[in-house]
């Protein structure tokens, strides 16, 4: 049986006992220091090097506790102690103005997950196509129309990653080109993520235009990852098309004789 290795979680809780942030501490023996920066975990992509950047936690009251990880059993050490988060040489603003410009955050965020995660997995379907093709040229015998197939659906797909990231041919030729879903949404993260002050007219806006953008592609993206991209992989598989990656587990069964 696999042995889990034991870990030390510090725990950050906003004043109404929800989680905030999950820090990890050091295990080894002696006296450390873990920090947190006050922020909530990002919402972009899983990296195992770190949660990412998210926005900043409201001034108020916190606490932190904590426990350790045996063996999948959480064990608590240090009960949730209170300390306060005070805004320092920054702006004052009444608890409920900061409690908006966070929600705006969160909700940016929340955009920002779907929008990194559709990109990804788009990036994914673009590598999966590119395996296809390759196959498709190099083994004899397929029907000649799968070759069409695989090109007609990654140029779909060109044409939604382009609205990801927006037209990147039109600079090159000095010819102003409208931003991408995800510029759009990173000009509010670093432009209002790091303040103290409401979003702007500009963040705003950028936001309604990126969540209505994508709001219309996500059902195309979704339908030709899911759907159309796995039933080019089937004829592939029904024909005996060597393994790409991306497919299901190959279909087998044993025979006896030549």
């Amino acid at each position: 049986m696999a042995v889990t290795k034991s870990a030390v979680i510090l725990t950050v809780r906003d004043e109404d006992g929800q989680v905030v942030r999950r820090l990890a501490g050091s295990t080894s023996k002696g006296i450390h220091r873990a920090t947190w920066d006050f922020r909530y975990p990002g919402f972009t992509p899983t990296n195992l090097d770190g949660d990412g950047r998210g926005p900043m936690a409201v001034p108020g009251a916190y606490t932190v506790g904590i426990s350790k990880r045996v063996d999948g059993e959480e064990i608590e050490l240090v009960p949730p102690t209170p300390f306060e988060v005070q805004p320092l040489g920054l702006p004052t603003l009444p608890p409920a103005d900061r409690e908006a410009i966070l929600a705006f955050q969160r909700q940016t965020g929340r955009l920002q997950r779907a929008v990194m995660g559709a990109g990804a997995a788009a990036s994914e379907a673009a590598n999966r196509i590119t395996y296809i093709k390759r196959t498709i040229e190099t083994t004899p015998g397929l029907d000649a129309n799968l070759r069409e197939e695989a090109r007609a659906l990654e140029l779909q797909l060109m044409d939604l990653r382009e609205r990801f990231s927006g037209d990147r041919t039109l600079p090159r030729r000095s010819e102003s080109a409208p931003p991408g879903i995800m510029n759009r949404i990173r000009q509010i993260v670093r432009g209002h993520w790091s303040s103290t002050s409401a979003p702007t007219a500009t963040h705003r806006r950028n936001y309604e235009i990126a969540a209505a953008e994508f709001s219309e592609m996500l059902d195309e993206l979704r339908a030709l990852v899911e759907s159309d991209l796995v039933a080019l992989e089937e004829k592939l598989e029904a024909a005996g098309a060597p393994w790409t990656p991306g497919r299901a587990i190959p279909r087998w069964q044993r025979t006896t004789g030549n």
